[in-house]
């Protein structure tokens, strides 16, 4: 079957859009020392981050979670105000399992002298490169961002679930810590925010399977013959 022109350029542009989405997590960024690798169930591939900040070697990988220790994520009046990352990686279910929802978490701390106030945000996105749906979602953080007070930690954390049939996605975690300029009452404040650590959290399911959509019509087909039976008894 020769299948319509627009239904040919669909699938071509999708498989062009799943290259760009490969292409661009291969360039101008740093690899995990262990790029690729499972947990219980799913493997991963193509681990990096945009500029080696999110983590210098590979995230500590136990059960379906990703633990990861930044390098010198900081921002501060004494150098970058600031500063960014992303850190992504290739996800693929393991066979009979599907992808269903996947969470991170961002611990760090600050520091003011003098007035002035520091800020943190961050965003989890999700592509699917089957259908190249997305999602993508902000971090809530608590305490709310930005900050002025003197001195306190911070916690960042979202959680998105995924449609029924996701196999493999490419996952995206951004994070942009900054300092931003004093204000006129506090031109010379001194300030520093810095992420410690953070983590994604992988949830997958079953893939039911077909013998158990089969076997509940057949056991209703059975009771109704045995109801039969002993009607005409």
């Amino acid at each position: 079957m020769i299948r319509p022109i627009s239904k040919q350029l669909t699938t071509i542009a999708k498989s062009f859009t799943v290259v760009a989405l490969l292409a661009s997590a291969a360039s101008a960024a740093t690899s995990w020392t262990t790029p690729a690798g499972s947990s219980t169930t799913t493997t991963y591939s193509a681990g990096q981050t945009a500029n080696g900040r999110f983590t210098a070697d590979s995230p500590f990988v136990a059960d379906d979670k990703f633990v990861f220790f930044p390098s010198n994520f900081q921002a501060n009046t004494e150098g970058s105000a600031i500063v960014s990352d992303t850190l992504s990686f290739i996800l693929n279910a393991k066979p009979g399992r599907t992808l269903s929802s996947i969470s991170t978490g961002l611990n760090g701390d600050w520091s003011l002298l003098g007035g002035g106030s520091v800020d943190a945000t961050g965003t989890l996105k999700v592509t699917n490169l089957s259908t190249l749906a997305v999602f993508s979602q902000n971090l809530s953080f608590t305490p709310s961002m930005p900050q002025s007070a003197e001195e306190g930690t911070f916690f960042g954390s979202t959680l998105i679930n995924l449609p029924a049939g996701w196999t493999n996605a490419k996952v995206e975690l951004t994070s942009t810590l900054s300092v931003p300029a004093g204000s006129p009452n506090a031109p010379n404040f001194a300030g520093l925010i810095e992420l410690k650590e953070g983590e994604i959290t992988i949830q997958t399911a079953a893939v039911p399977l077909p013998g158990a959509v089969v076997v509940a019509p057949l056991g209703f087909a059975m009771a109704w013959v045995a109801r039969r039976r002993m009607a005409r008894r």
